[in-house]
């Protein structure tokens, strides 16, 4: 399954009056667009946690995003004491470049590590938090 994010056209639409100085006249002013994850986006209405809810009907969660890193998810999973997933950060595969590329899985009692034999072929491939 394929779970697409909602549409950042506000956020670029808000970057666009900015730049075209729409907003504002004082002179000297000068603005610069901060992007910050909203931590809440993980939170269900019900105050669930969503990655929790999704590895109800998955073994694994891929997920590619700007601002949500490895270190946030571990951080949500943690608040949210889901001991039984782990996170790895696949980050790094792509040199360093673009979106932050994370897998959410359910820990493995016998300790078997994500690439021996479930993904990719590499027993080094992301690190597991």
């Amino acid at each position: 399954m394929i779970f697409h994010q909602f549409s950042l056209s506000d956020y670029f639409r808000a970057v666009t009056i900015l730049l075209d100085r729409a907003a504002c006249d004082v002179e000297g002013t000068i603005y610069a667009p901060i992007r910050r994850f909203d931590e809440t986006a993980l939170v269900l209405p019900s105050g669930r946690s969503l990655i929790a809810q999704l590895m109800t009907i998955a073994d694994k969660i891929l997920i590619e995003d700007s601002d949500l890193t490895a270190s946030r998810l571990q951080r949500h999973i943690d608040l949210f004491g889901l001991s039984g997933l782990v996170v790895a950060d696949f980050s790094g595969r792509r040199g360093g470049r673009g979106a932050s590329v994370s897998v959410v899985r359910k820990r493995q009692s016998d300790g078997q590590r994500i690439g021996t034999g479930d993904m990719a072929g590499s027993s080094e491939i992301g690190t597991w938090h």
